[in-house]
């Protein structure tokens, strides 16, 4: 019998920095509120194609399939074309997916995941999280992609850091969710309700039809519906039960978001 090979100092600091990116990885999404699903090493066969995912991410009915790499820049072309194909094989059946998901991965340990929703509302997005750059080239060539670099994931570790959970509508903004996509409520879950009253306009010092509405919640409500949204940076168009606001509109004002939330008058 052989002798087992021995691990140099060298490969022992490249599998240690190894698990620390994808640990890295894995707090940022779990942080803003998904849920990891563990697919890693695991190898499938789905509609024809047999193929790996190193992680799935779920937060309502939004689905991120995701995968690392620390290649060299010089390696990373071959890896990511052979992904975006099995990535692209799953977008385009993407309903039969959800289905096979609930089935491989969710049927025990996460079986309330997507709980609720028609694999028809299931959003799905792709990452690419690489720790070493990638050429322009490869990336312009998979615009259906989501490129999460060192770079990226630094600026994402040190929000969360700071605002925790409230970072969660930039970063499902940075994988191209768009804010119509997020079902909030399932069918098992019931909106909060608050009573509220709207401000007279003259006192409030905001341009003429502008109007402002108040209302009390308890503090563990708020903990739990609401974020701020820092401005500028997202792009999409906020509401609360109804009141649409346009970002491009705001400039130094922070907007409080509660969902999912139903206020009374």
């Amino acid at each position: 019998m052989s002798a087992k090979r021995k691990i140099s100092p060298e490969e022992r600091k490249q599998k240690a920095e190894e698990r620390r990116f994808k640990i890295r990885i894995n707090t940022v999404f779990t942080n803003v509120g998904f849920a990891h699903v563990a697919t890693r090493d695991e190898e499938f066969e789905f509609g024809g194609r047999k193929g790996e995912i190193d992680a799935i991410y779920i937060y309502n009915n939004l689905v991120v399939v995701s995968e690392d790499t620390c290649s060299k820049t010089s390696n990373i072309g071959d890896h990511l074309n052979k992904k975006a194909l099995f990535f692209q094989h799953l977008k385009n059946n993407k309903n039969d997916f959800v289905d096979f998901i609930r089935t491989k991965f969710l049927a025990t340990k996460n079986a309330k995941l997507l709980d609720g929703y028609h694999s028809s509302e299931v959003v799905l997005s792709f990452a690419y999280c690489s720790r070493e750059r990638i050429e322009t080239s490869h990336v312009t060539k998979h615009p259906q992609i989501n490129f999460l670099h060192h770079t990226e994931l630094r600026y994402f570790e040190n929000l969360v850091k700071t605002i925790r959970r409230s970072a969660r509508f930039e970063f499902l903004k940075f994988l191209r969710f768009e804010l119509h996509d997020l079902q909030i409520t399932t069918l098992t879950q019931e909106a909060k309700k608050f009573d509220c009253f709207v401000l007279p306009e003259p006192p409030s010092g905001f341009p003429n039809d502008h109007k402002i509405v108040a209302f009390y919640a308890d503090p563990s409500s708020l903990m739990e519906l609401a974020y701020v949204l820092a401005l500028p940076g997202l792009a999409w168009d906020f509401s609360l039960s109804g009141i649409e606001v346009e970002s491009s509109e705001v400039e130094e004002h922070v907007i409080l978001e509660a969902l999912p939330v139903a206020v009374a008058a």
